[in-house]
């Protein structure tokens, strides 16, 4: 059995991916961004609204769990310094 996704789907979800990869690289970036300037950056990157971006984000981050930031959590804490 075949399973058929609309290619509008997978071009929301690839598009999507892109702008949390982004995301991601900007909070690793050394330049101290607001979340504000985040998503606004991104708004302007891909033509969306600030408003589409957020909804985009949240929605991204709860859809896939393993996408949540876990650079701040204790069990991943660099333990060497």
């Amino acid at each position: 059995m075949k399973l058929l996704v609309p290619h509008r789907d997978i071009e929301r979800y690839l598009r999507n991916t892109a702008i949390y990869e982004d995301y991601r690289k900007m909070q690793v970036c050394k330049e101290p961004l607001s979340e504000n300037q985040k998503h606004t950056r991104l708004a302007a990157q891909y033509d969306l609204s600030v408003t589409m971006v957020r909804k985009m984000l949240d929605t991204y981050m709860r859809d896939y769990p393993l996408s949540q930031d876990i650079s701040t959590s204790y069990l991943t804490a660099n333990t060497d310094e």
